[in-house]
């Protein structure tokens, strides 16, 4: 009898390890948090994209040597102003995250009274906009672009005098 009770309890001792370790597993896997690795991989894809864009952008010269000053009325940028911010996306089953900073760019400093003086306004829609969005819809470069654009349409729409000319994302992250 006591070699049954020795064998019984050694089985019980493994049992209780394997449970417990599939259960950290899991606790790991779904609810811990997410290594931010794969963001700061796709941040610098993001960053050599934009170096090389940097590249190819650079002025060509004439005969003379000169730089070419075609475009040269948009290589000014703006003045901008800075929002941030975090809603949940509209995932079905676990809940996702959406933290988000972006720069948007005005023609100019009468355009930036007015963004600031509709700024409730403002904050309002693109929460709106970005809290319709599910992860699927804005994994993809292209799908960023779009979510960009819908957000200059929708804030110029707001503005009655001013443009937005732009709108950066300087920090994207999805959880």
């Amino acid at each position: 009898m006591p070699k049954k009770k020795i064998i019984l309890i050694a089985i019980a001792l493994v049992a209780l390890l394997v449970v417990g370790g599939g259960g950290f597993f899991a606790y790991k896997k779904f609810f811990g948090k997410p290594s931010s690795e794969p963001a700061e991989t796709a941040k610098g894809k993001e960053e050599a994209k934009a170096e090389k864009g940097k590249e190819e952008a650079k002025p060509e010269k004439g005969k003379e040597g000169k730089e070419k000053k075609e475009g040269a009325a948009n290589d000014f940028m703006g003045p901008t102003t800075t929002l941030s911010f975090v809603v949940n996306l509209s995932d079905q089953g676990r809940p996702r995250f959406l933290k988000i900073n972006m720069d948007i760019e005005v023609d100019g400093e009468k355009s930036m009274g007015e963004m600031e003086a509709i700024r409730p306004k403002v904050r309002d829609s693109i929460i709106t906009i970005l809290s319709t969005k599910s992860t699927d819809e804005l994994s993809s470069v292209g799908d960023k672009q779009k979510l960009k654009n819908e957000i200059l349409h929708r804030l110029n729409s707001l503005m009655t005098s001013g443009k937005v000319r732009e709108v950066y994302f300087s920090e994207f992250m999805v959880q």
